[in-house]
């Protein structure tokens, strides 16, 4: 979604219809962020703050952030709150 057209978007001229159409969807992708409950987003926050310090890491299906939105969607349709999403398995011995 995001990281989809990048090159264009870098290439177009400022204002330019690259320019506007990934501006279009950050500002849905932020609104998404924006809906979810309190402690989801404040996680999510934290997450995204992370990716802008270390760089943009992309999965290998897509971007990553809009894919972390849907993970907390998820979660909060299933009905668990932030520390239950990872799973048991998230740290090993």
């Amino acid at each position: 979604m995001l990281g989809d057209d990048l090159e264009r978007f870098w290439a177009a001229p400022a204002g330019g219809e690259g320019a506007r159409s990934h501006l279009d969807r950050w500002r849905a992708h932020m609104a998404r962020g924006r809906a979810l409950p309190p402690d989801h987003r404040i996680a999510y926050r934290e997450i995204q703050k992370y990716l802008f310090k270390v760089g943009p890491i992309d999965l290998p299906d897509g971007p990553s952030l809009p894919k972390i939105v849907d993970f907390f969607k998820e979660g909060v349709a299933d009905g668990r709150g932030v520390p239950d999403l990872p799973g048991d398995d998230l740290i090993k011995d």
